[in-house]
């Protein structure tokens, strides 16, 4: 007679569930993070991930438990007769454990090299090898850090509104129609014939806070050290802090830096690291006001923060992108007005949230409706829908009085990190899209190869600002004749120049200093 209080049931469901628990939680993984490049997935789970790292732990667990209890309750009977005989349970569940294990394993080695999956185990078991000091002399022939006295600038200078739209890459340029017809009347860079340009994803600037570091100051944010790792895990501790951001430069000739996002900002340090570097205040859902303590030195930590907590939205909420977007309205109208009559400048930084990887998170509110429910579905209609958000943005700003001194940029951040859409597209093929709308002055040539780093001293030299050299950082100015780093070496010796640049000395002095 059966039992379900019986002992040996019991075992028999928790192995079960246990088995399949795994199983499924290693496919969940698979399927939604990009494995296969290693780096990538180490470092971003090696920064602080408090905040936006509750969504996929809510859905990984949403999604494996209720699936794991069912095979357990399913099968726990028929297996638990069968394991009933000592003899037979020896044989039967090695064969169940193989059972369950070998589609996702199976899958897993599919994606991920041998060595690869050795470097999981050694992060994850904390494994990893010490430090070994390298020797480079990439920075030495590489790296411009400039100050205020090395940029120039006039009367002409523009307002600045950046959008950097989260995973916005050429991919799905046909679900981002709006944001593309755009591109046919304004400036968009690029090395092929695309519309739409883009740049390069490298080494360094792969994921959020990376990128946004990258495309700001000119410099790779590289974490596999474990040097550089304690920096992110101090929770007092900024970066970079003698590395100037478009936003230092800024602030140095009057402007008001404002900084906007619809999530937590503690996530990766990105409010900390802005507010430390030329950002006068940063909004996000959970602070509508986050002010820098202008009084002390430049290195200062002490931070001024003034928490008024959201009362349209719980603080624990992600805005979504239209949301996000009345919120910019109401703050364009108050510094967009001071900036009138030769009043104080401003800038304006906005990322985005909705087209995250995994498939995005679609606005139910959005007119646009998916076809079906396949995820590549959802996901086109997110972007459609981001996009058409950040378009009646800008069509909205082009109709204010100080819309004529200001100009746009959009950006993505990065390629998009999930593997919905982009599974068998080569990584060099796809590039994060830019788009120049109202600058001071044009560039004498849009095809370029560039990447994150190049941004920096691209956006400021398009408000009409001129740097020594054209350069910062690492990056080249795309209205400079002078080539890029991937013009000049190419995107694989870039990548492999980066990597053996994380372990030099001259680079975690940069970054912890």
């Amino acid at each position: 007679n059966f039992n379900p209080l019986d002992q040996n049931f019991i075992l028999t469901f928790l192995f079960i569930l246990v088995i399949s628990f795994l199983s499924i939680s290693l496919h969940y993984a698979i399927e939604t993070f990009p494995l296969s490049d290693v780096d990538e997935v180490i470092e971003t789970l090696k920064m602080p991930l408090n905040g936006f790292s509750e969504i996929f732990i809510h859905e990984w667990l949403s999604k494996s438990i209720p699936f794991a209890l069912f095979i357990a309750l399913f099968y726990g009977k028929p297996l638990y007769h069968v394991c009933h005989n000592k003899k037979r349970a020896a044989f039967f569940i090695p064969i169940a454990f193989i059972a369950l294990m070998i589609y996702p394993t199976t899958l897993f080695f599919n994606r991920v090299s041998l060595s690869g999956a050795a470097r999981y185990a050694a992060f994850f078991l904390n494994l990893s090898e010490k430090d070994q000091s390298m020797s480079t002399d990439f920075l030495d022939n590489h790296l411009s850090i400039i100050g205020p006295q090395d940029v120039t600038a006039d009367t002409t200078t523009r307002n600045l509104v950046f959008i950097i739209m989260e995973s916005a890459e050429n991919t799905f340029n046909a679900s981002m129609e709006s944001i593309d017809s755009l591109a046919k009347e304004h400036l968009s860079f690029s090395d092929n014939e695309s519309i739409l340009g883009g740049g390069f994803s490298t080494v360094g600037a792969t994921n959020t806070i990376q990128s946004s570091v990258a495309k700001t100051t000119g410099i790779p944010l590289l974490m596999l050290s474990q040097k550089t790792m304690g920096i992110l895990q101090r929770s007092s501790d900024s970066f970079f802090g003698n590395v100037p951001t478009i936003y230092d430069i800024l602030h140095h000739f009057g402007y008001n830096n404002v900084f906007m996002q619809g999530s937590d900002s503690d996530f990766a340090k990105t409010r900390l690291f802005f507010l430390t570097h030329g950002a006068d205040i940063f909004y996000d859902n959970k602070r509508t006001s986050t002010i820098q303590d202008i009084s002390g030195a430049r290195n200062s930590k002490v931070l001024k923060e003034g928490f008024v907590e959201a009362k349209e939205k719980r603080p624990d909420e992600n805005w979504k992108d239209a949301y996000l977007f009345q919120k910019v309205r109401h703050i364009l109208d108050t510094i967009g007005s001071k900036s009138l009559d030769g009043g104080q400048p401003f800038s304006l930084t906005i990322t985005t949230m909705d087209t995250h990887f995994p498939y995005g998170f679609l606005d139910e509110d959005c007119q646009y409706k998916p076809m079906n429910d396949s995820k590549e579905e959802i996901l086109k209609t997110t972007y459609r829908c981001s996009s058409r958000e950040i378009t009646n943005l800008i069509s909205w700003i082009k109709e204010q009085p100080y819309s004529k001194n200001t100009e746009i940029v959009i950006m993505g951040d990065h390629i998009f990190m999930g593997t919905v859409g982009v599974k068998d597209i080569d990584k060099n093929k796809r590039k994060w899209i830019n788009l120049f709308i109202n600058p001071q002055t044009n560039p004498d040539r849009k095809d370029r190869a560039f990447s994150s780093f190049d941004m920096a001293p691209t956006i400021l030299e398009s408000m009409g600002f001129h740097l020594k050299d054209s350069k910062m950082g690492i990056g080249t100015s795309l209205y400079s004749t002078k080539p890029t780093l991937i013009e000049k070496i190419g995107i694989d010796s870039l990548n492999m120049a980066l990597k053996d640049l994380r372990q030099t000395q001259k680079y975690i002095d940069l970054m912890i200093h």
